[in-house]
C-alpha cells in the first residue's frame, strides 16, 4: 500500500511539473509567431498552443488525434510528413519536418518544426514536445532568390560577348560560355587562369592599372586585346564593376567584340586621310566652315591663292582672316547656311593690298548625320590670267572678223567686177546668142559665189552661211537676170533656218544657180505659168534636204543626168561629188531634184 501510494505521488508530480512547463510555454509563446504543440504518444493525440493568427485548421489548446493534424497537411506533403515522424519514433529523439498546410480557406502555407522525443523507461516513445513556424515568407523569398539567380545566370550566359567575374588575385570566378567559344578557353583552363592571363602581353600593364582603379573607385572601363587560345588576338571592349561575392570582394563585368567597330573606325580615318590629302592637293581654293564660319579645313590652293602664307586657319573666323569681306559676301554666306546653293562663273574679288582679282567661285551647305545644316564648304578657282588671256582673244577676233569682212567685201567686190566684164562683153556679142547665153550663165555663176561673199560680210558668222537667205537673195537675182515676171512664174520658198558651211555654201550655191536658171529658162516657154519651189529642211539623220522643183514642161525622158552633154548637168554632178551629197531626179508634173548632204 505504501509504495502504491508513492507511485501515485510521483505520477501527480509529474503531472503537475508538465502543467507548470505547459503553463511556462504558452508565457513563452504569446509573443511569438509560432505553433508549440505536445503529443502524447499513449492516447495518440496532439495539444497545440499559437500565440497570434493560426497556421493550422485546429482547435487549439484541445487534444486532437493525430489524423486530425494530418487532415491538415497539403497533400502532396503527406508521405514525407509520415516519413519524418517514423524516422524520429524509430530511430531518434530529435525531431524535424518541413511541409505545406492548407487553411479552411484554400490558402496554403509552409511550417518548419522542431522537436524532441521523450521515452519511458521501456524505451517506448511517450511523448513528442516541439514547435513549429510559419516560414511561409522566408520560402518566398527563397523561392524568389533561386529565380533571380536562375535569370542572372541565364543573362550572363546569354550576353553576346564574355561575361567573367574575378577576385582580387585575379583568378575566375565565373565566366560565361563564349571564353570557349570567342577566345578558344576550356572551363578546366579557365580555372587555372588568371584575368591577365587572357590579356595580350602588350597590354597588361594597362589593364592591371584598370582592374586596380575597379576596386579603388567601382566602376572602369577600357579597350583591350585578348589572347585567344591559338595565339590570336580578339580586340574588346571591357566594362567592370566592383561587387561583393560572398566574403570576396571581386569584379565583375563583360567584354563585347569590337573587330566590326575598330575596322569601320579604320576605314573612317582612312576616308578622312584620302579626303584631306585631295582637300589640301586640290588644284582648286577649297575651304570648309561650320555655322560660326570657323575654319574645319583648307587646301594648300586656298593659302597660296589668296596669299595667306602658311597660317594655321583651323578654328579661326573667316572674317577675321579677311577683315575687307564686303556685306554682299557676308549676305550670300547667310543665304547658303540656310540650304541653299550659290555660284559664279566670273566675279571679282578685292584683296587687302587694293589689288583686284578674278574668281570663279560655288558655295554648298554642308549636313551632319542628323540632316542638318553643319556649316558651308567654298570652291574657289582664280581665274585672272584666263579673263585676261580671254579678253586678248576677243580682242584679237575681233581684229580677224573685220580683217575677214573687208577680204570678203573685197572678194565680193572683185567678183562683181567680173560679173560687170561678163556683161560688158555679152554686150559686144548680140549677133551672137549663143556666146551672149554662154556669157550670162558665166554672169550669174560668179553673182552666186559673189553672193556667199556678200552674204559673211554683211552678217557676224563668218564661217557659216544663213541659207534661208542666200536662197531667197540668189531666186531674186536670177528672176531679175531672166526677167522673168513673178505674175507668170511664181516662186515658193519653204526654207528652214539652217546654217551651211562655207566650202559647203559655195558648191551648194552654184548647183542651186543651174538648176533654177535651167528652170527658169527652159521649164516655161511662150507665156505658160507655173511655179518653182525650193524647200530646205533638216532630217532626223542629220542630213539637209534641198528640194528644187518646178511644175514646167520637164525634161526628155531619154535625158540620164549622170551622162548629159550639157555644160550645167555635168556641174550639177560635179558639184554634187563636191558637196559629198546624193542627188536624185524626179520626173512626175515637171521636174523635181532632191539633194541631200552634211551641211
Amino acid at each position: 500500500m505504501i509504495g502504491f501510494d508513492r507511485d501515485i505521488t510521483e505520477r501527480r508530480r509529474a503531472e503537475v511539473a508538465i502543467r507548470e512547463s505547459e503553463a511556462r510555454l504558452r508565457v513563452a509563446l504569446s509573443a511569438a509567431t509560432a505553433v508549440a504543440f505536445v503529443w502524447d504518444a499513449a492516447a495518440d493525440s496532439v495539444v497545440r498552443y499559437f500565440s497570434t493568427e493560426p497556421a493550422l485548421p485546429i482547435n487549439l489548446h484541445a487534444p486532437e488525434p493525430v489524423a486530425a493534424v494530418k487532415a491538415g497537411v497539403h497533400p502532396d506533403d503527406h508521405a514525407q510528413f509520415d516519413a519524418n515522424i517514423a524516422a524520429c519514433l524509430v530511430d531518434g529523439s530529435e525531431y524535424r519536418n518541413l511541409y505545406r498546410v492548407v487553411r479552411p480557406d484554400g490558402t496554403t502555407r509552409w511550417l518548419e518544426e522542431w522537436g524532441t522525443l521523450d521515452r519511458d523507461q521501456a524505451g517506448q516513445p511517450m511523448r513528442l514536445t516541439g514547435i513549429a513556424i510559419d516560414i511561409t515568407e522566408r520560402k518566398a523569398a527563397e523561392q524568389a532568390l533561386v529565380e533571380e539567380k536562375r535569370l542572372l545566370q541565364a543573362m550572363f550566359g546569354s550576353l553576346p560577348g564574355i561575361a567573367f567575374a574575378f577576385d582580387q588575385n585575379g583568378r575566375y570566378v565565373r565566366w560565361n560560355h563564349n571564353y570557349d567559344n570567342l577566345l578558344g578557353w576550356s572551363d578546366e583552363e579557365m580555372m587555372k587562369l588568371t584575368a591577365l592571363d587572357t590579356v595580350v602581353p602588350r597590354d597588361r600593364e594597362r589593364v592591371a592599372d584598370a582592374i586596380r582603379d575597379v576596386f579603388v573607385l567601382g566602376e572602369n572601363a577600357t579597350e583591350l586585346h585578348a589572347l585567344r587560345k591559338d595565339g590570336r588576338e580578339l580586340p574588346l571592349y571591357c566594362s567592370g564593376v566592383r561587387v561583393t561575392l560572398g566574403e570576396k570582394q571581386c569584379v565583375v563585368g563583360f567584354g563585347i567584340d569590337i573587330s566590326d567597330r575598330l575596322k569601320v573606325e579604320a576605314a573612317l580615318r582612312a576616308s578622312e586621310e584620302r579626303l584631306r590629302i585631295f582637300i589640301e592637293s586640290a588644284p582648286a581654293g577649297v575651304a570648309m566652315f561650320d555655322r560660326e564660319m570657323r575654319y574645319i579645313s583648307y587646301s594648300r590652293r586656298w593659302l597660296t591663292d589668296y596669299r595667306l602664307g602658311n597660317q594655321n586657319l583651323i578654328g579661326r573666323c573667316h572674317y577675321e582672316v579677311f577683315p575687307e569681306i564686303t556685306d554682299r559676301w557676308k549676305e550670300i554666306h547667310s543665304r547658303c547656311l540656310t540650304g541653299v546653293s550659290e555660284r559664279c562663273e566670273q566675279d571679282q574679288f578685292g584683296r587687302a593690298d587694293g589689288s583686284v582679282v578674278y574668281l570663279r567661285w560655288e558655295i554648298q551647305p554642308w549636313t551632319d548625320a542628323t540632316g542638318a545644316i553643319g556649316g558651308l564648304v567654298f570652291l574657289t578657282e582664280m581665274i585672272t590670267d584666263r579673263v585676261r588671256a580671254e579678253a586678248q582673244i576677243r580682242a584679237s577676233l575681233r581684229e580677224k572678223e573685220a580683217m575677214l569682212k573687208e577680204i570678203h567685201h573685197r572678194v565680193k567686190n572683185n567678183m562683181q567686177v567680173i560679173s560687170s566684164l561678163l556683161s560688158l562683153q555679152a554686150a559686144q556679142v548680140t549677133t551672137h546668142p549663143v556666146a551672149a547665153d554662154v556669157l550670162a550663165e558665166s554672169q550669174n555663176r560668179v553673182r552666186a559665189m559673189a553672193l556667199v561673199h556678200e552674204t559673211l560680210y554683211r552678217y557676224d558668222d563668218l564661217a557659216r552661211v544663213d541659207m534661208s537667205r542666200y536662197i531667197e537673195e540668189l531666186c531674186g537675182y536670177l528672176f531679175r537676170s531672166y526677167g522673168v515676171d513673178y505674175a507668170r512664174v511664181n516662186l515658193v520658198l519653204d526654207v528652214e533656218s539652217v546654217t551651211v558651211s562655207l566650202d559647203k555654201t559655195i558648191p551648194c550655191g552654184l548647183l542651186m544657180n543651174e538648176i533654177v536658171s535651167n528652170s527658169l529658162k527652159y521649164a516655161f516657154p511662150g507665156m505658160r505659168l507655173g511655179t518653182v519651189t525650193i524647200r530646205a529642211h533638216m532630217q532626223p539623220n542629220g542630213l539637209l534636204r534641198l528640194t528644187l522643183a518646178d511644175d514646167g514642161v520637164g525634161l526628155p525622158m531619154d535625158l540620164v543626168i549622170d551622162s548629159t552633154p550639157t555644160l550645167g548637168l555635168q556641174l550639177v554632178n560635179i558639184l554634187t561629188d563636191q558637196l559629198g551629197g546624193q542627188l536624185t531626179l524626179d520626173r512626175f508634173e515637171g521636174t523635181r531634184f532632191i539633194l541631200s548632204f552634211v551641211p
